[in-house]
């Protein structure tokens, strides 16, 4: 019984007096060998910092590397202060400073300079997650292993996709160790972008964009090799018929699958065909397709055959009233009145989008944008500006795409289908041309051009090929206007010869259909 209540005393001391003590110790001993640790504040709001396991990984892999190269640009930075700590990587945005009192610390985190470097305000532990990758990247690239650099350039991409020193050195990869120039120079034009004095960007982008250059006029004139085999297939043909049918279809679907039209390509064609409903699907949908259906019977019936110069804004405008007319016929061929945003881009205010239109067209009927600029650079430019004028309520992309088709057309070109499947491509290379650099959209619909062009004269390889020139024209009967077309746009027959751009029906009708309803030959936007 004695011992029992001893024992049981003992345990109430420990509990109260002993074992207090001992965590107290331990707490204080801990606290000190952190403080001694943590010296630099720089590494204590690092610690405090959440951190994801990848950047623990990272860490590991190169901490000399990383923790020498802080040291080196910010060892003036010695305020034992959680805000000033939450500061540690502002040398990497800016250039390196000497922070000599507290207040200095204000301009590094100022409103003007993170909206110049377009950081807005990154959380900071990602931005040193993206710099941690970007100098494990480069550890990975000069030992030689370029798949670990690539997997880590793409990480620090995608966590600080505007810092002007990772888009320099992803560059510089892609540069020296992918060979590939193009990419190289996208992504130094990008890091100018955020920082127009960076100095390796500067460097490298003097000797890629003479290359590049050369690259994409390579490719613009491929494609009109590829546009003179296309003019030789004769039209008369029932492969061309059937091909020129299957792409009016194509066209109609994937234009309006990628603004998230749920129908197939089969029920796409069962609607043009029959002009039944689809049971499960809205008629939101049906009348998306009808209206695009609508928007190409009016190319072909009237804009096809006229000249370029003479297009104009009401021209536009009717595209749209078809486009959207059996969708919203409120809105349908006229301009938004309210400002509208896409995503994180803000369109011109709606007081200016009729000024802009104008000055769209006007720039179209140039002279010289007509001798200068190669058909598909136009119609790459007047597909962006119309999209990022947005001058409509709703289906701004899809009058985007038929008057794009339709200057192509013009032009001696199929028109060009954009698939769904390239939505995500197509959207990015619209977001580069939002921040500055177009070449890379007009690159993307060169390579759709050139794409349809292989398609038809892989899928008409065997018809036998003929001669069309600008003296050799036959109008087809039936067609209306034909006759007077020609009279009207005589003077064009010869600019063809010396710049391959306007021409008669016969090069307008590169991309001719046999129409649903079986009328004569015409020309349609795919």
């Amino acid at each position: 019984m004695l011992r029992s209540l001893i024992t049981h005393g003992l345990a109430v001391i420990a509990a109260t007096i002993i074992f207090p003590v001992l965590a107290v110790w331990i707490l204080s001993l801990t606290n000190s060998l952190t403080k001694k640790y943590y010296d630099d504040p720089r590494d204590a709001a690092a610690e405090r910092a959440p951190r994801s396991p990848f950047y623990s990984a990272i860490t590991t892999m190169v901490p000399p590397v990383l923790h020498e190269f802080e040291k080196l640009e910010t060892r003036t930075l010695q305020f034992d202060d959680d805000r000033l700590g939450r500061r540690y990587i502002a040398p990497y945005v800016i250039p390196p400073i000497s922070i000599a009192s507290e207040d200095d610390v204000e301009d590094v985190w100022s409103e003007e300079e993170n909206e110049y470097w377009g950081r807005n305000r990154y959380d900071d532990s990602l931005l040193a997650e993206g710099l941690a990758s970007l100098r494990a990247a480069e550890l990975f690239r000069t030992t030689g292993k370029e798949r670990k650099a690539q997997r880590l350039f793409d990480h620090a991409i995608s966590l600080a996709p505007t810092h002007p020193d990772i888009l320099a050195q992803y560059g510089l990869f892609a540069e020296e160790t992918k060979k590939d120039l193009v990419n190289a120079d996208f992504y130094y034009t990008r890091a100018l972008l955020y920082c127009p004095d960076h100095a390796l960007a500067l460097l490298r982008r003097q000797f890629t964009l003479p290359l590049v250059r050369d690259i994409d006029s390579r490719m613009l004139q491929a494609l009109d090799r590829k546009r003179q085999q296309f003019l030789r297939i004769p039209r008369d043909t029932d492969g061309f018929h059937a091909a020129a049918r299957d792409a009016y279809v194509r066209y109609i679907f994937h234009t309006v699958a990628i603004e998230g039209n749920t129908m197939t390509l089969t029920q796409t064609r069962s609607i043009l065909e029959t002009r039944l409903a689809i049971g499960g699907k809205s008629v939101l949908e049906h009348n998306e397709i009808l209206g695009v259906d609508a928007a190409l019977r009016y190319i072909n019936s009237s804009l096809v055959y006229r000249r370029v110069d003479s297009l104009s804004v009401d021209d536009i405008l009717e595209i749209h009233r078809r486009v959207l007319g059996f969708v919203d016929p409120i809105e349908a061929g006229r301009f938004r009145r309210n400002q509208v945003y896409v995503g994180r881009f803000e369109p011109p205010p709606a007081t200016e989008v009729a000024s802009e239109m104008h000055e769209l067209m006007s720039w179209l009927r140039a002279e010289s944008t007509l001798r200068s600029v190669h058909p598909v650079e136009i119609a790459a430019l007047m597909h962006y500006k119309l999209v990022a004028i947005h001058p409509f309520v709703d289906g701004n992309g899809r009058t985007a795409r038929l008057l794009m088709n339709l200057i192509l057309m013009q032009a001696g070109f199929p028109p060009v289908v954009i698939r769904f499947t390239d939505r995500q491509a197509y959207y990015e290379t619209l977001k580069a041309a939002n921040d500055g650099d177009l070449r890379p959209f007009i690159r993307f619909i060169a390579r759709c051009t050139g794409r349809t062009l292989d398609e038809y004269l892989v899928r008409l390889s065997s018809c036998k090929t003929t001669t069309v020139s600008s003296t050799d024209v036959v109008i087809e009967s039936g067609t209306s206007n034909g006759e007077s077309w020609r009279t009207s746009n005589s003077n064009i027959l010869d600019e063809s010869s010396v710049n391959g751009w306007a021409s008669d029906k016969e090069f307008s009708n590169t991309g001719g259909v046999i129409d649903l309803d079986d009328r004569p030959l015409e020309v349609v936007a795919e």
